[in-house]
């Protein structure tokens, strides 16, 4: 009984912990760091110190913004894939969300400045 208890606590927390992942540190690394494919592990960690977001779950933050070659090298023993799959469930709903900040000068915005523009 107090395995199961114990699993289920542990199972919270996780999910607690990879929906605080989700949804704080993309932003937090894209407004300190600007926007970029990847981060270094040390971007990572102060972004991730800055959110209050629970330091033994860092190996979150490592799937979603480092290479999968990189996270191999720093999570030893850690899944990327199984961890960046439970990071896209718990990030914000209807986002599409792929970890990965939109590049600075998107599509988004190509024709605001430009030839019909009075700049």
């Amino acid at each position: 009984m107090f395995a199961s208890l114990r699993r289920a606590l542990q199972s919270a927390r996780q999910r607690s912990a990879a929906r605080k992942y989700a949804r704080l540190l993309g932003p937090r690394l894209l407004r300190d760091y600007g926007a970029s494919a990847h981060y270094t592990p040390g971007q990572i960690r102060t972004a991730a110190a800055a959110c209050h977001l629970p330091p033994g779950y860092l190996s979150f933050g490592y799937a979603a913004f480092l290479s999968e070659a990189e996270f191999q090298t720093i999570a030893t023993g850690a899944d990327y894939h199984s961890l960046r799959a439970l990071l896209s469930r718990h990030g914000p709903s209807g986002s599409g969300q792929t970890f990965q900040p939109a590049p600075e000068n998107s599509d988004a915005f190509a024709g605001y400045i430009g030839s019909d523009s009075n700049w």
